[in-house]
Formats: structure tokens, sequence, C-alpha cells
């Protein structure tokens, strides 16, 4: 199971030391769990290539950004339970996202009216 792992959490044979904390936080799980978890949905697997594929450490931030949405939270829940994430407040985090994206969408619709107030 280790192998399995390790082998999703490549790239070219080689697993970032970033990846560390992750690889232990699912090592955690029973094997047979763990080998179901991998293999039941093929998003698990995408999630953990794309967290391979990248660079740093593995935080919420960096989960925050990927999809399958289900997936990564389902990944997020492991890795916090598993100690490679500290926990965090999952509706709080959801609201201020939220608020960050309405907020920009403000932004860019005031802009837009500077704008065309100032051609005009």
């Amino acid at each position: 199971m280790r192998h399995r792992l390790h082998e999703v959490l490549s790239v070219d044979g080689r697993m970032s030391p970033d990846l560390d904390p992750v690889f232990h936080a699912l090592l955690q799980q029973q094997p047979v769990s763990l080998l179901a978890w991998l293999t039941r949905r093929p998003g698990r697997a995408t999630v953990l290539h794309a967290l391979a594929a990248g660079h740093g450490p593995v935080t919420h931030n960096t989960l925050d950004q990927l999809r399958p949405t289900k997936v990564v939270e389902n990944l997020r829940m492991h890795l916090v339970v598993g100690g490679a994430l500290p926990p965090r407040d999952e509706r709080l985090s959801t609201f201020e996202r939220w608020v960050d994206d309405d907020t920009r969408g403000v932004l860019e619709l005031c802009q837009e009216i500077g704008r065309s107030r100032a051609l005009a």
C-alpha cells in the first residue's frame, strides 16, 4: 500500500518532501481502507497527482484551488485527522471565500462604471 500511495504522490518516480505529511497522514488509515479510498473514485488519485505536480507544502489554500470539491473536502478531512493540516472552521472559510469573490465582483463593476464615466 505504501508503494501505491507513493506512486500516486510522485512525479517521474520521485515524491517531493513537501508531500511527506500527506503521505504519512494517509498511511494512518487501515491498508484495506486506504486501498478502497484510492481506487473507489478516480478523482481522488487525480487530486493527489495534482498535489504531486504542485510546488511547496500542501495547505488549506492549496486544497481550496483544487476540484472536484467533494473529493478535496474528503482528502482535507483525512489530512486534518492525520495531522498534516491544522483544523479550520470550514463554514467560516467558505464564507470568507464567498466574500472575497463577491467583493472582487463589486470592485470590478465599480471599475467598469468608472471607466465608462471617464469615457463619456
